[in-house]
């Protein structure tokens, strides 16, 4: 799934007229499913077990809805809208349609009574949905989420007393780790280390990939967080 424009909150329905366009061609996107296709998808959601990810998301929406952008803007919805707010949204879409005439022509009013019809069968509480969150809200409330790992090797000279001459070379390791804060801010540290310190890493890390393996063989659902695509 491509990064979207996140509308979550009611608080980001509540600033006036002014509407994301990913989400006016989100919903948009809605009012055009078949409302048999959209009780398809909701079924297999109800059905899903486990943790269901954006991957598994577009895939099981990719079985139901046929067509691409329809399928893609039925995933944008559910991901990003929840069942609480789904009637302040659609009052959003009829308030953003009612101040501006070409909003109107976008989004015209068969299009908008088949979404205000068809959104609340799309956006329901689907459990395996539901613990993803949930588990996605657990990673990030403890701690920093870790976005990216870069290792840069390079050597730095050891010059003579008189700087005239390189008298040898110092092998030096950089650890570039990129992360993301509680606050969404993205920041990164750069930590230099030598190569038994390197080792001492590499030897920690497969303790801890080994504490994870019997984490995950004694648990009943293991999640794995999905990556960002670079």
């Amino acid at each position: 799934m491509s990064e979207r424009v996140v509308f979550v909150t009611p608080e980001s329905l509540s600033h006036g007229p002014a509407m994301p366009p990913q989400m006016i061609q989100d919903l948009r996107g809605v009012a055009e499913i078949a409302p048999e296709q959209i009780e398809r998808l909701a079924g297999a959601l109800r059905a899903e077990s486990g943790f269901l990810d954006e991957e598994r998301l577009d895939q099981i929406a990719a079985e139901h809805i046929h067509d691409a952008d329809c399928a893609a803007a039925a995933t944008g919805a559910i991901w990003n809208l929840r069942p609480e707010i789904v009637d302040q949204a659609v009052a959003m879409i009829g308030a953003w349609r009612e101040a501006d005439a070409a909003n109107a022509e976008q989004f015209p009013e068969e299009a908008f009574k088949r979404l205000q019809a068809r959104l609340p069968s799309l956006v329901r509480e689907y459990p395996a949905l539901s613990r993803m969150r949930k588990a996605k809200h657990l990673r990030t409330v403890l701690g920093n989420a870790l976005e990216n790992v870069e290792f840069i090797c390079d050597a730095r000279p050891v010059f003579d007393q008189n700087r005239n001459g390189i008298e040898g070379w110092l092998p030096i390791t950089t650890l570039k780790l990129l992360y993301e804060r509680q606050n969404g801010m993205t920041e990164e540290v750069e930590i230099a280390m030598d190569s038994q310190q390197l080792d001492t890493l590499i030897s920690k890390a497969r303790k801890a990939q080994q504490k994870l393996q019997v984490m995950a063989e004694c648990s009943l659902q293991w999640v794995v967080p999905r990556q960002k695509s670079s």
